[in-house]
């Protein structure tokens, strides 16, 4: 294994230790996650059956949640999963299109998978 890759490696290792270890879903959160239940239910993409209101701004991810717990998983537990599985696989992109934009470079994409890795919401 080459230098970059265990060096993106670790990026990734360290990436995923952060994301498991500071996840807390927000209050917004459970808006997507009630939409999602209802949805996985068949009480329609509704945050109460009955009322046709659209509070939610993330249809995907929604959607995804909802076909997690069709598949068994409960929602909570399907985001922090699915947000670490897309998390890691934005920092794999990333790496690879800086090494496209730079071939030359010693290092390749690795400075752009360890900056977006330390790039952090605010709380």
């Amino acid at each position: 294994m080459g230098s970059r890759r265990a060096l993106l490696l670790v990026i990734l290792l360290l990436a995923a230790f952060q994301a498991l270890r500071f996840f807390v879903p927000v209050d917004d959160a459970y808006i997507s996650y009630r939409y999602a239940e209802n949805l996985a239910a068949g009480r329609g993409l509704v945050f109460n059956p009955g009322e046709r209101v659209e509070g939610y701004s993330n249809f995907l991810w929604v959607i995804l949640l909802a076909l997690s717990r069709i598949l068994g998983a409960p929602i909570p537990a399907a985001s922090l999963w699915l947000g670490l599985f897309l998390t890691l696989g934005t920092l794999v992109v990333a790496a690879d299109l800086g090494r496209r934009l730079a071939p030359d470079s010693r290092w390749g994409g690795v400075p752009a998978a360890l900056l977006l890795a330390a790039n952090q919401p605010e709380r």
